[in-house]
């Protein structure tokens, strides 16, 4: 997706999740992003070859590492995790953004 930040592990010696985690047979991540308040303001769906390391915010544009949450999912070899991100950026100076990620994911491993 064009606002992702970079694709997983792009500057190191893996381009993606499955690269980096040889025993990962599957993995589907849904990804809601949400105010506080409860308005929707955007959705994302990523599989192995697909999930980044950060997803831009829609609303103050911080990147959101979403990715490395997942990781440690994947690092424990776990197979459903839920968790939420919150966004760290500010919409304007002294206004801290309100948009968390709300993720979903199950994953296979050989």
């Amino acid at each position: 997706m064009s606002d992702d930040f970079e694709p997983f592990f792009s500057s190191g010696e893996a381009d993606s999740v499955s690269d980096e985690y040889p025993d990962l047979q599957s993995l589907d991540v849904e990804v809601q992003l949400s105010k506080i308040a409860g308005e929707d303001v955007g959705y994302r769906r990523y599989d192995e070859t697909e999930m980044p390391s950060h997803i831009q915010c829609p609303e103050c544009g911080a990147n959101v590492s979403v990715g490395w949450t997942i990781a440690d999912y994947i690092d424990e070899k776990e197979t459903d995790f839920e968790d939420t991100v919150s966004c760290h950026g500010e919409i304007f100076e002294g206004k801290s953004c309100v948009v968390y990620f709300e993720i979903d994911g199950t994953a296979s491993y050989v």
